[in-house]
């Protein structure tokens, strides 16, 4: 039900945003971090999906280091957002709301996930992989945005 919910309300703003051409920022970035490189969508959801249930704990670090590290890496967007122009921003602003949300809904399937007996397993595992790829896509979102600064 969720994942469906997140389809009517979310799909529709991720796709206005990827089709608008990325706001360039001002001034030099503090951080040369994306998405992909700190989330790595398809690494995770794969070892996600093979993680045995008495491997939860690892699995439950895991993820928990990389949502920390997705936090790290929201900051140094929220810092280039600074130097967009207003529209930019307010759009960014949008956006990094949506992606809190979906920060809290991986948090809160990471608590299933490590609460899950060995019958709800692979449902837990499931849910957490939605979830991560849920917060993913908001990251890249977020990402089309506010793009780290390359070297020139």
């Amino acid at each position: 039900m969720k994942a469906s919910l997140f389809g009517f309300v979310l799909a529709p703003l991720l796709i206005a945003a990827v089709s608008l051409p990325a706001a360039q920022p001002r001034a030099p970035a503090t951080s040369k971090l994306s998405a992909p490189e700190v989330l790595d969508p398809v690494g995770e959801l794969r070892q996600i999906d093979k993680t045995a249930y008495n491997d939860r704990q690892s699995l439950v670090e895991q993820v928990n280091q990389r949502i920390a590290d997705s936090e790290q890496l929201m900051r140094a967007m929220q810092s280039r957002a600074k130097s967009l122009d207003a529209p930019s921003r307010a759009q960014f602003n949008t956006y990094i709301e949506a992606a809190k949300k979906q920060e809290m809904q991986l948090k809160r399937s990471v608590d299933d996930l490590r609460n899950a007996k060995p019958d709800t397993w692979e449902h837990a595992q499931v849910m957490l992989g939605t979830a991560y790829q849920f917060f993913d896509d908001a990251m890249e979102v977020l990402n089309v945005i506010a793009p780290p600064v390359t070297p020139q």
